[in-house]
């Protein structure tokens, strides 16, 4: 995926040897990464909450890009993207602030009482702001491509 949906439309010239290659390199990268944040596996009361909770910190920005994406004609590709890595930076950042191990304390959830699915609402809240106040930022796209 990383090397057909990222890198060959980022840079098209790429060759089927690259793309492996590219491939093979991000399959490893992932397997570093899993192998990693297995080892805390223990930190969590059940796998429903570790489910739940890094849900929580990525899903938002993804639902609202997809869900005003279809369903909003004034919307961006400007507005998707910053909407993206913006969700993503402030998913991880609840994220890491509420995970103990990294924080030291749980600030969100016992610091003002916040279970991890009103956090996960708040994010896709401020994500709605960031898509809008982006999107009214850009030029509008063109009517034909909002008819396709």
């Amino acid at each position: 995926m990383v090397a057909v949906d990222i890198v060959k439309r980022m840079k098209p010239s790429t060759s089927d040897k690259q793309q492996i290659k590219i491939g093979r390199i991000a399959a490893i990268v992932v397997m570093l990464l899993a192998m990693a944040w297995s080892t805390q596996g223990d930190q969590f009361s059940s796998i429903f909450e570790a489910i739940n909770k890094i849900a929580g910190a990525i899903a938002p920005p993804v639902a609202v890009v997809f869900l005003f994406g279809v369903f909003s004609k004034r919307g961006t590709k400007q507005a998707a993207i910053v909407t993206l890595i913006a969700g993503l930076i402030l998913g991880t950042t609840a994220f890491c602030f509420d995970f103990e191990p990294i924080s030291g304390y749980m600030y969100l959830t016992r610091g003002y009482q916040m279970p991890f699915m009103m956090q996960a609402w708040w994010l896709f809240v401020t994500c709605v702001v960031i898509y809008f106040v982006v999107s009214y930022l850009t030029p509008k796209p063109d009517a034909e491509i909002i008819e396709k």
